[in-house]
């Protein structure tokens, strides 16, 4: 009795190993999926890492579990998130690109965006000297949000949620 149970035991173990294993495969394809997708639309980006891609421009993205987290958004950086709460797919440049207009579709992270950090400390970008987010290309259309240096934002609210097409920080 007492060696079934062993046996049962051990199985069980096994069993739980390999369901953990199949899952971090699984997200690992996931990742490299949504990266393939990135490189497909954009000929001028380059995978950097397992899970980074950086574009000629010097603009960064990360994906995965290494997007995860206001922390994810190293000091000296400006960063957007795809979900609240500061997941999904971040794209992120450093503050010594800002200052200037970045369309949202030159990453194909037009209308994504839902949460954000600014973590430059500069007051770059726009005369009021904080990032504005439009919802249209080159910094036209309506304004939608004010991103202020050293502050974040867990979540947009509903009507200005995956709107942004442009961004000055």
């Amino acid at each position: 009795m007492r060696r079934t149970r062993a046996i049962l035991l051990i199985a069980s173990i096994a069993a739980l190993t390999l369901l953990g294993g199949t899952g971090a495969a699984s997200a690992s394809a996931t990742t490299q999926s949504q990266i393939d997708a990135i490189l497909a639309k954009r000929p001028n980006a380059t995978q950097t890492s397992k899970d980074a891609v950086t574009f000629g421009n010097g603009v960064k993205m990360k994906f995965g579990a290494a997007a995860e987290g206001e922390e994810s958004c190293e000091a000296d950086w400006f960063c957007l998130w795809e979900h609240d709460h500061f997941g999904g797919i971040m794209v992120y440049w450093p503050a010594e690109f800002c200052g200037i207009t970045w369309n949202l579709k030159e990453f194909a992270f037009n209308d994504m965006a839902s949460s954000w950090a600014d973590h430059t400390g500069k007051n770059y970008g726009t005369p009021n000297k904080f990032g504005i987010a439009w919802d249209d290309y080159g910094a036209a259309g309506g304004k939608l949000f004010t991103m202020v240096p050293g502050l974040n934002s867990l979540g947009l609210p509903k009507e200005l949620n995956d709107k942004a097409s442009s961004v000055t920080c």
